[in-house]
């Protein structure tokens, strides 16, 4: 009978957790959010609401990744971020947990804070709060050296009965950083990062406002939201997504650091979405609500029910939001738990070419690590140091050369594609070390907030529609550091007409100016200029050096044009250690062109409001050369109601009708998609019965 008494008491203990101080709250209808304080430290515990759960509860369990300490990877305004994460308390507690930080030094120890934080059966619980530099016990760290911190977790778990002492170790390299250079109006922004709505059984990520503190202290202005399709919404009552787009909002008043919304699809590879096969991602930036799935069901990765491309970029488009294919030169299996995620291939390319929002790719999104096991992982104790993986621009170089591809294939006539990077990052603030695929594969990954970033032209300040706008007109510099730009002057008069991602023509005078900045000490001075010109047939390669760790340069490009066809011409600069940034492209007319009037993208689409109760409405359609059309027609939920190929349009104006006679649809608000080679708008239609 001693056993089951143990047992009854063992669970009221456990069951005990909410601290006295603890402050519930609940925002929208989504999860219960509690914070308090502990030893001077925030805290936040989640638990999810019953009912609004991903339909794959039995696999929230992150593999390997528990609970764990982290810090970000480099401190530039003199404060370290520090956060300690527990998950998935709810199905398995925590009892008594204690947890201290230390700084290590060679042959030294310093303890910096003591956390008591009890029991714990939160779904996610966050600790976090902030170190000065200045302030750390031993000695006092300078600009480049490197804080070493080590977690040491003490607690008993509910699957041992409470009973059996658990102690883990984590440890963070946190590197001495300054404050990245600047241009005016350019906006350090990281496209691809996953905040704790993304909660699955390989990956989540972190509290909101932790991102927003961290991302500043990292150099970062802007971050863009993209959790995953198949974790922020599942059903038709918008999963997370209210409380995301609450947090957001209020966040992006009151923070350095801008916030905009947005997701990761998780999209089929096959377009008649008949079978189950391999999956690429799609980043959607700029939404104000979720994208919902087929029959408003986005399940888990291993459904039959994902969307196709083309119906995840038709939701897409009636959000006028932008759209990147997400590390499409990367692919990993994951065997029985949601197959292949595969490479972009031209086929995906290509469809996702004909639509208007989807503006380019993010050809890389990590700089990577190897591991060296200095310490061994025995009892849940994780132990490593780091070097330098000197292969690391391999990755980079590949994904270049497939943006060159996608570039090459759109140059007659021209289609304009912009080039960008993010960190993927998944509440990861530095390198990581965990069992991600089960206690047999460690993984390590380095896709640490703002490791890659995008550098984006806002001349309108920092603010979501001026960063969207720079974002939707490929005004992008991919960048692991350095800051650089270039700017356009067609006939050398020293008047600038743009920046990258733009169409121009160049007279015989053009010339181009790069402009930009690194640091010394972590980056290197800048050592050359790489011109890539891409042609229908052809990338040619031209290298000039560089010095310094400021970049005003101008150069000739009238050499860029060529005889009768476009060119686009993409620049990258490196540093001494192995640093670069990269441009979108700039598009080059043919030689001898003197006036382009970026009419590719000039496209006009106009229909009768109200439509006749006749059940048809006529829409006047405009443009400027030749190209193929499509109009697409969606329900407010994003659900495709007809697709109309309109072949080849000459210039000028024609008319459309769309009848809907047959189709039984009811009275309400649609949205109308017309689509070119490089272009598309949508615009609202009101259907009277």
């Amino acid at each position: 009978m001693r056993y089951p008494f143990l047992l009854l008491v063992t669970f009221f203990v456990c069951a005990l957790v909410r601290p006295a101080d603890a402050r519930p709250y609940a925002l929208s209808d989504s999860s219960t959010v509690e914070t308090g304080d502990v030893e001077g430290t925030t805290y936040v515990g989640i638990t999810r609401p019953k009912g609004a759960e991903p339909l794959g509860t039995s696999y929230w369990n992150t593999s390997g990744k528990e609970q764990f300490g982290d810090a970000q990877w480099i401190a530039r305004t003199g404060i370290i971020m520090y956060l300690f994460v527990v998950k998935d308390a709810t199905l398995n507690r925590v009892c008594g947990m204690t947890v201290n930080l230390y700084r290590s030094v060679t042959g030294s120890r310093y303890l910096l804070k003591t956390f008591d934080v009890g029991d714990i059966a939160y779904d996610q619980y966050y600790l976090y709060g902030g170190l000065n530099v200045s302030s750390l016990p031993g000695p006092t760290p300078a600009v480049g050296d490197t804080v070493l911190l080590e977690w040491e977790a003490t607690f008993s778990d509910w699957a041992n009965l409470c009973i059996r002492t658990i102690t883990s170790r984590y440890y963070n390299r946190v590197t001495i950083g300054q404050p990245l250079p600047s241009l005016a109006n350019w906006y350090r922004t990281d496209t691809h990062y996953h905040t704790r709505f993304t909660d699955n059984l390989f990956e989540f990520g972190g509290y909101v406002p932790m991102v927003c503190r961290s991302a500043e202290m990292v150099g970062l202005d802007v971050v863009c939201i993209t959790d995953h399709s198949t974790d922020i919404r599942t059903t038709s009552d918008a999963f997370g997504w209210n409380q995301l787009i609450a947090e957001a909002d209020s966040l992006s008043g009151i923070s350095l650091v801008l916030l905009i919304p947005g997701e990761e699809l998780t999209l089929d590879t096959n377009e008649s979405n008949e079978t189950v096969d391999d999956r690429i991602h799609l980043l959607a930036i700029g939404l104000t609500r979720p994208l919902l799935a087929p029959e408003l069901c986005c399940t888990e990765n291993w459904s039959t029910q994902l969307w196709t491309l083309r119906q995840g970029l038709d939701s897409v488009a009636v959000q006028n939001a932008v759209a990147l294919a997400a590390h499409p030169s990367s692919t990993f299996s994951v065997g029985d738990f949601g197959g292949e995620l595969a490479y972009w291939s031209t086929t995906n390319f290509d469809i996702a070419s004909t639509y208007g929002q989807f503006i380019g790719s993010e050809f890389y999104n990590e700089r990577s690590t190897v591991l060296n096991r200095s310490i061994p992982n025995e009892n849940l104790v994780y132990g490593y140091d780091w070097t330098a993986n000197p292969s690391w621009e391999d990755p980079w170089n590949e994904g270049l050369g497939d943006f060159f591809a996608l570039v090459r294939r759109n140059l007659g006539p021209v289609r304009p594609f912009a080039l960008a990077g993010g960190s993927d990052a998944h509440g990861d603030f530095s390198r990581k070390y965990s069992n991600r695929y089960g206690v047999f594969s460690p993984f390590v990954n380095d896709d640490a907030i703002g490791k890659v970033h995008t550098l984006v032209y806002s001349p309108s300040g920092r603010n979501r529609d001026g960063v969207l706008a720079g974002i939707r007109n490929r005004q992008m510099v991919m960048t692991d550091g350095p800051t650089f730009t270039v700017w356009v002057d067609t006939n050398g008069d020293g008047t600038v007409e743009g920046t990258v991602g733009a169409q121009y023509a160049f007279g015989a005078n053009a010339k181009v100016r790069l402009e930009g900045g690194s640091l010394a000490g972590e980056h290197g001075v800048f050592t050359e200029a790489r011109f890539y010109l891409v042609t229908p047939t052809a990338v040619e390669t031209t290298t000039v050096a560089l010095s310094g760790t400021a970049l005003n340069t101008t150069l000739s490009a009238s050499q860029y044009e060529k005889p009768g066809t476009w060119s686009a011409l993409i620049i990258n600069v490196r540093t001494a250690k192995g640093y670069q940034a990269t441009t979108s492209p700039i598009y080059v007319a043919p030689q001898g062109t003197t006036d382009i009037g970026q009419s590719s993208v000039r496209l006009q689409f106009t229909g009768p409001r109200p439509n006749p109760s006749v059940g048809q409405a006529t829409f006047t359609i405009s443009v400027p050369s030749s190209t193929r059309g499509t109009v697409d027609v969606f329900d407010l939920s994003g659900r495709q109601v007809t697709h109309h190929d309109l072949g080849v349009l000459m210039p000028g104006t024609t008319t459309f009708t769309w009848d809907t006679r047959g189709l039984r649809l009811p009275t309400g608000v649609y949205h109308a998609r017309f689509a070119t080679d490089d272009a598309s708008i949508t615009r609202k239609v009101v259907l009277v019965r």
